[in-house]
């Protein structure tokens, strides 16, 4: 009985040890099937145990790094020439393995309504779907979540341009991301993230917006409708 007592007490510590331990861990727009920006530094970065070591092998380069007190880590991978594809491993108490990377050229398309407009709203959508296999030119779709604060992740993944995929992308992205890759031949990333019918305000700090004379008055109107909201509601349900 004392003996299997033990051998469950045991057990216990190393589940918990293992809940406890947090695994190294990446953003989901560091990826299998991404692109990296070429002839510049760059940034690889996620969490992990604060002063856990974490390795990132990347294309002859294997360059280390300690997680900070809050278990935020980053590294800068030396400047790459164009090409691919190649494969990256991120060790620590764990290890990540991505695939189907490739170097070249990135960009952010973010915007409001005209950059939301997907392929298959655009003239010849059809034609245009048909023909759109380009799998060195490498799409990630940023969700659209409302968020009180900037978060420092996002759901998505990156895909490869084919004709399954490019219906609900952004057409000003991607018509810009074909006609870059076929008038400089390198790979080429696209992170879309674009929200329609939102405001300027909508994207910038309440602090930033308190301090300016132009934006107070408005946020001044949203405080107080808020405030007056309830009394609002009552009145509007005994209308009804």
């Amino acid at each position: 009985m004392k003996r299997i007592v033990c051998v469950f007490a045991v057990i216990m510590i190393f589940v918990l040890y293992t809940a406890l331990s947090a695994d190294v861990r990446l953003p989901s727009i560091i990826g299998s099937n991404m692109v990296l920006q070429q002839n510049t530094e760059v940034p690889i970065w996620g969490w992990a145990d604060p002063g856990e070591e974490v390795t990132v092998s990347f294309n002859g380069q294997e360059l280390s790094t300690t997680s900070c007190s809050e278990g935020n880590w980053m590294i800068y991978l030396k400047p790459l020439s164009a090409g691919g594809p190649y494969k990256m491993t991120v060790s620590g108490k764990n290890t990540i393995r991505l695939e189907n990377i490739l170097i070249g050229e990135v960009w952010a398309a973010s915007g409001q309504s005209n950059m939301w407009w997907p392929v298959n709203r655009s003239k010849d959508a059809e034609k245009e779907i048909a023909n759109a296999r380009y799998p060195k030119i490498r799409l990630f779709t940023v969700p659209q979540v409302v968020a009180d604060e900037p978060l420092d992740d996002c759901e998505g993944e990156w895909v490869e341009c084919s004709p399954e995929v490019i219906g609900e992308f952004s057409a000003v992205a991607y018509f810009f991301g074909r006609s870059l890759y076929k008038s400089i031949n390198v790979p080429v990333g696209i992170i879309h993230t674009s929200w329609g019918w939102t405001k300027a305000e909508s994207w910038t700090s309440k602090e930033f917006l308190l301090s300016s004379s132009d934006f107070k008055p408005i946020l001044e109107r949203y405080a107080k409708a808020v405030e007056e909201y309830p009394e609002a509601k009552r009145e509007y349900d005994e209308n009804i």
